[in-house]
């Protein structure tokens, strides 16, 4: 197993096109983000993935879960272009939960290290970029 870390930091901003004395508002809000901890354990990752998708049902993404490289995902960073359902199945001692979201865009998320990510799937059609990591 590798000592691998991932660092997820950047900065949110929203404001104005362009700061001149003719806009109001002239101000705009800047928030930092990282992750938590940070950096994060990273030993198994899929690498940045892209894979063009045409599903009517929900199919999974490879190198999640059960077969995978990551098998315990903590960090997923997924991108769609165009409007799809996100599937995630994490872990759970009591029995593994489903999480269904429509996505447009962009999604950060980081799972609990004790209700980790096991499935990434998506239904729509499209493109997808994602990266999942974590301990395993």
């Amino acid at each position: 197993m590798s000592n691998n870390q991932l660092s997820f930091t950047g900065t949110l901003v929203c404001g104005p096109g362009a700061s001149t004395d003719g806009t109001f508002p002239a101000g705009s809000t800047t928030i930092p983000f990282s992750t938590n901890p940070d950096p994060k354990p990273a030993s198994a990752s899929t690498g940045d993935q892209v894979v063009n998708v045409n599903n009517p049902s929900f199919a999974a993404l490879p190198g999640v879960g059960a077969g995978g490289v990551v098998t315990q995902g903590t960090f997923l960073f997924i991108r769609t272009l165009g409007t799809m359902q996100v599937r995630t199945t994490t872990y759970n001692s009591g029995g593994n939960v489903q999480a269904v979201e429509v996505i447009n865009g962009v999604k950060a998320v980081e799972f609990d290290p004790g209700a980790y990510l096991v499935l990434l799937e998506v239904l729509g059609s499209g493109q997808v970029e994602y990266f999942v990591s974590g301990p395993q």
